[in-house]
């Protein structure tokens, strides 16, 4: 992983970018490399991408590559966070690999070099920034590559569909603004059906991947709950299952020292989708630890109270364990609730005990009821259930 991690600094540092901690230190570096009018006129153009005109700020910095790559040190960590976790997670060298809204082609050249076998193609609307991506290409001598002119809404590329093994995009696609209504829960978000302008990008692109081994990974800007949920449900909607087991949550420091936290989501066309419960666990409990959320000795009676009132809930599965003893009923139980799993475990001496989990962990979990099952059978009459036999309202069922 340090050669990795070497071999990521040393292409950074060769593609031209500078490690900057802050805005000032940015724009003092640019007063030392441009004329005064021509910091004036960048400084307008990183305003307007403040505003959220991003069209016209890539217009100005794709004036040319020298400028590109010096904005491009604004990303400087997302690049080395997103590449360091691309270079450990993906161990297949695809044959064909597109990189959607290449923009100067920075990572289009870094994949080109990483599988010097592979077809890497690069994308953009922009015409300067494909211009700029070829320059760079030169400039590092990279034999492999192409690139095109083309916008993700009406894709067309060099390429018969089905063939692509991976595609990329990275801080580049996302939901349509104003997608996600603020009004609207995001469950309502991941579940309700995108709209036909909604889903044209990853729409176009989901043919092109080779349908039995196809990935596409999005690293993209989307920072909220709300755009999280509307993002992988318009990439599901596309037939591409969300694969929450190879995506990760990448974090890097933005140029004022912030850290931020994005999702790199997997996806193909032959993964199964992931339900509605585990995309939101995945976004929701990342930060959580969830192990303090039990309740154990002494809580019992809270414990039976959050168990009644957390509705709606699933039974999963479970089973009893009658004591050969005598000395009572043991119930171990598995629980649906939404994007978490619940641990219920109860007597019928008056114990409670609750554990909550994310939905993420299910697998992790029914083995957990397999494993209770196996040690308490040593020492007590174990039978699986169905469905439970204990209703918390005072009644047996």
């Amino acid at each position: 992983m340090q050669n990795r991690v070497a071999d990521i600094a040393s292409f950074l540092d060769g593609v031209g970018l500078k490690h900057l901690r802050n805005t000032n230190q940015f724009w003092a570096y640019l007063d030392s490399r441009y004329a005064r009018n021509q910091v004036g006129d960048l400084e307008r153009a990183y305003l307007k991408l403040e505003r959220g005109d991003e069209a016209a700020f890539y217009q100005e910095i794709f004036q040319s590559l020298k400028v590109s790559i010096d904005f491009a040190s604004l990303r400087h960590d997302l690049y080395r966070s997103y590449l360091e976790w691309f270079v450990s997670s993906i161990t297949q060298t695809p044959e064909v690999v597109v990189d959607a809204g290449c923009g100067n082609g920075l990572l289009t050249c870094f994949y080109a070099q990483h599988f010097p076998k592979a077809r890497v193609i690069g994308f953009d609307i922009s015409a300067a920034g494909i211009e700029c991506a070829k320059e760079l290409a030169g400039q590092l001598g990279v034999k492999n590559i192409e690139f095109v002119v083309s916008d993700a809404s009406d894709l067309t590329l060099p390429i018969e569909k089905g063939s692509v093994n991976l595609i990329t995009t990275v801080a580049s696609l996302g939901p349509p603004p104003g997608a996600p209504v603020t009004e609207s829960s995001a469950y309502d978000l991941i579940s309700k059906k995108p709209r036909l302008n909604q889903i044209l990008q990853i729409g176009n692109l989901a043919p092109y991947l080779e349908p039995e081994n196809g990935q596409l990974i999005s690293f993209d800007k989307v920072s909220t709950l709300a755009q999280q949920a509307t993002w992988a449900n318009i990439i599901q909607s596309c037939g591409l299952g969300i694969d929450l087991s190879s995506s990760a949550w990448l974090s890097y420091q933005n140029i004022e020292s912030d850290t931020i936290a994005l999702p790199a989501l997997v996806a193909g066309p032959h993964v199964k989708p992931s339900s509605n419960h585990e995309l939101l666990a995945f976004f929701a409990t990342r930060n959580i630890d969830l192990s303090q959320w039990t309740l154990d000795f002494g809580q019992e009676g809270l414990a039976e109270l959050v168990f009644t009132f957390v509705n709606p809930k699933t039974y999963i599965r479970g089973a009893r364990a009658n004591y050969t003893d005598g000395s009572g009923i043991y119930w171990y139980e598995l629980w649906q609730a939404g994007p978490f799993n619940i641990i219920f475990e109860h007597t019928d001496q008056g114990f409670r005990t609750l554990r909550v989990a994310s939905s993420t962990q299910k697998a992790e979990l029914l083995r957990s009821v397999d494993d209770w099952i196996e040690q308490t059978s040593s020492y007590a009459t174990v039978t699986e259930l169905q469905s439970p036999e204990v209703r918390f309202d005072g009644n047996e069922k």
